[in-house]
């Protein structure tokens, strides 16, 4: 089943291939990458989705 979302693998594709339905971000643990074939670790997208986070808070304190 093949998944577009908001993390990004080292080659900078955002396609991966998953075993199920991607719901959480528990269900990209052990996705392949489309272009590379890499697997996604838990590290890898927890490390993302902080950076993420960070950018939404500086962005949301610039707002004010």
């Amino acid at each position: 089943m093949s998944a577009n979302v908001p993390f990004k693998c080292r080659c900078g594709s955002e396609q991966f291939e998953t075993k199920k339905p991607v719901k959480s971000i528990d269900d990209l643990v052990g996705a392949e990458c489309s272009k590379c074939k890499k697997v996604m670790t838990r590290r890898d997208i927890e490390d993302q989705a902080k950076k993420i986070a960070e950018k939404a808070i500086k962005s949301a304190l610039k707002l004010r």
